[in-house]
């Protein structure tokens, strides 16, 4: 709504207005110099001043004459003066309330009050029309606010609190029919009001609201006006000791521990002997703020001076060893501290209190990490997963570490339930990046099993949800793994653009690292597709920045993939090499994948340089480590089988190739398909059958077929033509 020009401005006045030429442009002219174009003017001056000249006039021409009698004025003050005057007073009896108002106001809620004010729908939309207010939408609700600040300030100051009490007595009838999505403060408006009662019922559940709603600040404050006014007017609904505790907990996590110490002290002091159970407690919970103050004596002295004992609560016996085991972990203590936190995790399950458990989980989350320990911090979280209820906000959190740990060991099977679990909740309580990050770890599961399709499904998803891509290094994950899922597919050329997508995303964010994983992958594309200088560029240049940067994850996939490149170059020895960096850095981090990428080039390479035995040697050994892994597996038949043909071991080999080849189909893997249809003609060939031999050849024909309609990019796809292994095959066919 800026600043419009005399054309624009007509344009409007006659829309609105809905006049004759002649006035129309009267108006403008006047209206523009007062204004200064200003939209925002423009809309309040024609409501304040032309509308009503208009009106009076009746069917009479209003002419230049009448204008310079009219006085309109361009300040703000005159305008909105003006215009309240004009307003029926239910309207500004509204006006009076939306405008004290910190948060938008529900239109559901705003509609319900319109009949006892006296209005009707049309009229709400006319309000709208003239800019009185403005409709705004956030997170699927509708919403009623007066945006214009300066309208909102002149209307606070001009309007009196008196103005608000009907529209307060009507909306305290419809308040709590329906729950509110979005927290809405209205306590402050009762209490002004006069509503004492209302207005502290309304301040609790609203603080509650707040909180819940991640805005502590604001909760705070509610709970504090409860505080000050429940001395003044008692309620029967509300007692002071659970506002100080909500209070003190409160302060507590914003980091307010002094004030949250004053909160429990002051609770505490009001409590009767007989409420020793919540005396223990909030002694805790100040032997807690002394602690986070870094009084440490202190706490130590509050907690034995409670004088813990077995009879005491589940909450308050495990609250207290948490307690003394930060201490002792302080004191430099750290076998005592874990005796602590693991008697506090023994009785965990009788403590219903989320915080008391994420806290526990927090700390021996950090000690476990620290001993290497996966196997007590995977059991820590499964039964800390076990013990949130569905509804927990932390569940997600904890389904998700869970999930990650089982992924890390390799372990998908295991992974794959939580993971499935997660997807579910993760649609009800729905949080982006928890969303995002389950569906990553789903299609990273799938693709392990083979499942490439589903794979890319959970990847393009996260794709075509832009709320789920909010951090550059995430979207640069996310579309990095799907351009691997494409290329696993055969799909090269929509790997090589979502690749290339990546890339100018880490570049502009300087995301280092993560452009060098890109470009190995790249380097790869173009091994399967035959640009071999390019895939060179791209896996040397990787090569350099990894051993600069000491990435050895990096320097091992770069090494294998250059190794490649030297076989297909008949270059032995440079391969020999690249083999040979390769598995010295698989030795230093002992990753199984890394072992496998390893053992496969090295069946490759001893079938180029004729090493037969050894070849079938490590062809073994490959298949009995892929056992279970899809996407290995798939490779093993079809290498196994291209070892035996080699070897002369016919009827053997046929049988790993059959396997080979099925399983391809199965997964529909048109290059795999094509390979081992390849092998089984020469297989065929050497068995002087050739019938066997033609089927053989009209099946890799087809394959190649799909293969070349599957990379989906002309340039690639001639590429594929023309190199010197596709043009033999062709050579053949013609």
């Amino acid at each position: 709504l800026g600043k419009r020009s005399v054309r624009e401005t007509e344009q409007l006045v006659a829309k609105v207005l809905d006049t004759d030429p002649i006035a129309t442009r009267l108006i403008t002219n006047q209206l523009y110099v007062k204004s200064a174009g200003q939209a925002q003017f423009i809309r309040f001056m024609l409501e304040a001043f032309y509308r009503p000249l208009l009106e009076n006039a009746g069917s009479d021409v209003v002419g230049e004459l009448d204008l310079q009698r009219k006085r309109v004025s361009g300040e703000l003050p005159d305008i909105f003066q003006a215009l309240c005057d004009q307003l029926p007073a239910s309207l500004s009896d509204l006006l009076a309330f939306l405008s004290r108002l910190d948060d938008p106001f529900p239109k559901s809620l705003l509609l319900t009050l319109l009949k006892p004010l006296g209005f009707g729908k049309k009229a709400y939309q006319a309000w709208l029309d003239k800019g009185l207010m403005d409709e705004v939408r956030w997170l699927g609700e509708d919403f009623v606010q007066i945006s214009w600040q300066p309208w909102k300030a002149f209307l606070r100051q001009h309007t009196s609190i008196e103005r608000m009490r009907t529209v307060l007595e009507i909306l305290k009838s419809r308040l709590g029919r329906r729950p509110q999505q979005f927290p809405l403060e209205l306590s402050s408006h009762f209490f002004e009001a006069g509503d004492h009662e209302t207005a502290l019922t309304l301040a609790f559940q609203e603080a509650q609201d707040f909180e819940r709603f991640g805005e502590g600040r604001r909760a705070l404050e509610r709970y504090a006006f409860l505080r000050r006014n429940l001395f003044r007017f008692p309620s029967r609904e509300i007692a002071l000791a659970a506002v100080l505790k909500k209070m003190g907990l409160l302060q507590k996590q914003l980091g307010l521990y002094e004030n949250a110490f004053e909160s429990f002290r002051e609770l505490r002091e009001s409590l009767k002997r007989s409420q020793r159970e919540e005396w223990i407690t909030i002694s805790l919970e100040m032997a807690d703020a002394l602690f986070q103050m870094d009084a440490l004596s202190e706490a130590l002295y509050q907690i034995k001076e409670i004088k813990i004992k077995d009879s005491v609560s589940s909450y308050a016996y495990a609250f207290s060893n948490i307690l003394m085991g930060e201490l002792e972990q302080n004191f430099g203590h750290a076998r005592y501290a874990l005796r602590y936190y693991e008697k506090a995790l023994a009785i965990l399950p009788r403590v219903q209190d989320e915080r008391l458990m994420m806290r526990l989980y927090a700390i021996l989350k950090q000690i476990y990490s620290g001993a290497n320990d996966l196997d007590k911090y995977i059991s820590l979280i499964v039964q800390i997963n076990q013990l949130l209820p569905d509804t927990s906000s932390f569940k997600p959190e904890i389904q998700l570490e869970l999930i990650k740990c089982y992924v890390h060991r390799n372990d998908f099977a295991a992974a794959l339930p939580h993971a499935v679990a997660a997807f579910r909740h993760s649609r009800t309580v729905f949080t982006p990046r928890i969303a995002a990050r389950v569906r990553l770890y789903l299609a990273e599961i799938y693709g392990y099993f083979g499942k490439w399709y589903l794979s890319r499904s959970y990847l393009r998803r996260i794709c075509q949800t832009p709320v789920l891509l909010a951090h550059p290094r995430f979207q640069v994950q996310v579309m990095t793994t799907l351009g691997i899922v494409e290329k696993e597919l055969g799909h090269y050329g929509a790997a090589l653009e979502l690749l290339q997508q990546a890339l100018d995303v880490c570049e502009r964010q300087r995301l280092v690292r993560e452009k060098y994983q890109i470009r190995v992958h790249l380097g790869h594309i173009y091994l399967l597709v035959h640009g071999l200088m390019r895939a060179r560029d791209h896996l040397s240049e990787t090569l350099t920045w990894a051993e600069a940067a000491q990435d050895e994850a990096l320097i091992i996939q770069a090494s294998l993939f250059l190794a490649s490149y030297d076989l297909l170059q008949e270059r032995l020895d440079s391969a020999r090499n690249y083999l040979h960096k390769a598995k010295t850095t698989i030795n230093l981090l002992n990753n199984p994948f890394d072992r496998l990428n390893y053992l496969y080039y090295e069946v490759l390479y001893f079938l180029k340089t004729g090493e037969l035995e050894k070849a079938r040697t490590t062809a073994e050994i490959w298949e009995t480590d892929t056992r279970g892994i899809v996407k290995y597996e798939n490779l093993a038949y079809w290498l196994s089988g291209k070892v035996l043909l080699q070897l002369g071991k016919l009827a053997a080999a046929e049988k790993k190739l059959l396997a080979a080849w099925q399983r391809s189909r199965q997964y529909r893997l048109p290059y795999l398909t094509f390979q081992v249809s390849r092998d089984l003609e020469a297989l065929a060939r050497a068995a002087d059958d050739p019938r066997r031999a033609e089927r053989y050849h009209r099946q890799a024909r087809e394959a190649f077929g799909q293969l070349i309609a599957g990379v989906n990019d002309e340039i690639l796809q001639r590429q594929i033509e023309e190199s010197r292994e596709y043009e033999g095959f062709l050579g053949l066919e013609g």
